[in-house]
């Protein structure tokens, strides 16, 4: 079984909504294991906490997190950008970054994308390399409430113990459609690569190097969050909120793109040019 994607695709919504008139079960782009609220065991907090957060809309209205890497490209999931076939991605003028606001589809400011990609080996089936890129139309504008996140050095690993904080705002539930309005936070363990390896492996996931695990029962992200940002005690972005198997959920841990992994990092670097903003 594919692993289950953590965002609300716009098509998703409407097949929601037709699932509970005909009975079936509302998925919103994950699978029917999804049982648990968004950003979970966290709680709300501001953009001047995590001004690096911005909101990827998608025919305006929130799809996907990201982040802010220079003054005008933004990193995300590249799921949250694939747009049906290989390497192809959602045409820009779908996609408008909302940046510099704790409220999701309200205050702040909006940029409109002038071109999306996805990382060349980026694997639809099992999620691999999942980073996708948007260039915004103008900067963006720095402030107390936005400034870009600095990335790790190539080849950095979770250690043992290392705790990282993930936010967004994803739905309250997997049949919730709107979500909170506030953004949130939850801070979850990391989790050693060949224990969520095995974890998923008799689902027939996988789980490779370009990907690194962290939550534990209770903490997690979970569907609205994809393509955001989870950092690690020294505010680097450590990895891309990417896929899992239901939110919270006993056993099965969040799973991230790696931004120490050389290949995800290749393909930033080859297409923004390395700018500020990373280490």
């Amino acid at each position: 079984m594919p692993p289950s994607a953590r965002h609300v695709p716009v098509l998703a919504v409407l097949a929601a909504l037709l699932g509970a008139a005909h009975g079936w079960p509302a998925r919103l782009g994950r699978s029917a294991d999804d049982v648990a609220p968004q950003i979970v065991g966290g709680g709300p907090v501001t953009i001047d906490q995590h001004p690096y957060q911005v909101s990827m809309e998608k025919l305006k209205s929130h799809d996907c997190g990201g982040s802010i890497l220079s003054d005008t490209w933004v990193l995300t999931a590249a799921h949250c950008l694939f747009a049906g076939s290989r390497n192809a991605a959602y045409k820009p003028h779908y996609i408008t970054i909302r940046y510099g606001s704790s409220t999701k589809e309200r205050g702040g400011a909006v940029l409109q994308a002038v071109w999306t990609g996805l990382h060349t080996e980026y694997n639809s089936a099992y999620y691999a390399h999942d980073i996708g890129l948007i260039q915004v139309e103008t900067p963006f504008v720095f402030s107390s409430a936005a400034r870009p996140v600095q990335l790790p050095a190539v080849g950095w690993a979770p250690g043992p113990g290392d705790v990282y904080t993930v936010t967004g705002w994803g739905t309250e539930d997997s049949e919730d459609i709107d979500g909170p309005e506030q953004l949130h936070a939850v801070q979850v363990p990391a989790v050693p690569h060949n224990t969520c390896k095995v974890a998923y492996a008799w689902r027939g996931n996988l789980v490779d190097r370009s990907m690194f695990c962290a939550g534990v029962e209770g903490k997690d992200s979970c569907q609205g969050d994809s393509g955001g940002p989870i950092v690690n005690a020294e505010g680097l972005q450590v990895g891309v909120v990417s896929w899992g198997i239901g939110c919270g959920s006993p056993g099965f841990p969040g799973v991230y793109a790696s931004l120490g992994d050389a290949v995800n990092r290749g393909y930033i670097a080859d297409i923004t040019g390395g700018g500020p903003g990373r280490r």
